[in-house]
Order: structure tokens, then sequence, then C-alpha cells
């Protein structure tokens, strides 16, 4: 899954070595950004709006500002009740916005 096709996406990459990455995304309601999963813990941070976020198939309705946690493995995907803002929070050395779901999203 490219989310960059999909979605307003900026990518902000470490410039001074601390390996934190964060991937700013918006969508609109009715958006689905589909289901993915990762090999480690992240937090994602919804500035605004409301979600419905499925995490390893358990829905809970989510309204802006949050904080949320998703554990290593845990399926999660993001259905958009109303227009959002939601912030990605990845620590990585990959620097390259071509390359970097291949580094995040695990493929297994």
């Amino acid at each position: 899954m490219n989310l960059n096709e999909y979605f307003g996406v900026l990518h902000h990459f470490p410039t001074d070595g601390n390996k934190v990455y964060i991937r700013q995304m918006t969508a609109r309601a009715g958006d689905l950004i589909g289901t993915h999963k990762h090999e480690y813990e992240h937090y994602s941070i919804l500035a605004s709006g409301k979600v419905m976020l499925e995490l390893d198939g358990k829905e809970t309705e989510l309204t802006g500002p949050c904080v949320v946690a998703v554990e290593a493995h845990k399926e999660h995907r993001i259905t958009c009740l109303t227009d959002i803002a939601w912030f990605c929070i990845h620590g990585t050395d990959e620097t390259d916005e071509s390359k970097i779901d291949e580094v995040l999203i695990s493929r297994g």
C-alpha cells in the first residue's frame, strides 16, 4: 500500500540523527486508510476530526485531539468519519520518501 497515492501526505524526516520520522496525513470523511501492521510499537496522533479505528479486529471511535498507541504486529485501519489530520510517529533511519513504506509496513 502506498499511502502517498491516496491521501494528503507530508513526510517529516529526521535531520539530526534522532531517528524520529513523522508522517502527516489529511483525509476526507469516508476515506479508508487501509489495513496494515508494523513490526514494532508506534504512536499516532489524531490531531483533528473523528475516526473509527479498527485495531486487531476491535473498533473504537476516536475524536481528536488524542494519542493512540499501536502495538507491534497489530493490524489496524482507519475509517474517517469526518475530515481528519493524522500523524504517525515512527523510529527509523530511512530518509527516502520512495522507500519509507518498505521499511515501515510489515509484509508478513
